[in-house]
């Protein structure tokens, strides 16, 4: 992996982390606004952008100390297998369900477009 490619990836994880940040901040802005009410479609949108900026957080995280190449080589193998391995959440918090099924969306749009990036 060369130079290029490492600084797209760790571009494209600092985008999505800030789209996260800022969501959040915008879902605590919502909450504390008591002139209006809350339901789930204000915590969907931190739901999706904290599921979308896992992958990559994991990446960074991975990658720290280490040759960048084999952590995101292992982090997509890793995706890959709970992708696989792992059904939608089915408990009784639709809450939790949401997050589980956006956590898998971000896993599966992070492996789709770093897919050109693999070995």
């Amino acid at each position: 992996m060369d130079a290029s490619t490492i600084t797209i990836l760790t571009d494209l994880a600092n985008k999505a982390i800030a789209r996260e940040k800022k969501a959040r901040e915008d879902l605590a802005a919502r909450l504390t606004d008591t002139s209006r009410l809350v339901d789930g479609s204000d915590y969907r949108h931190a739901a999706r952008a904290a599921g979308q900026a896992l992958p990559y957080r994991m990446l960074l995280e991975d990658a720290e100390g280490e040759d960048f190449a084999t952590a995101f080589n292992r982090l997509r193998k890793r995706l890959t297998r709970q992708l696989l391995s792992t059904g939608d959440a089915q408990t009784s918090c639709a809450m939790t369900n949401e997050i589980e099924r956006q956590r898998f969306a971000g896993y599966r749009d992070f492996l789709a477009a770093t897919d050109m990036y693999t070995d």
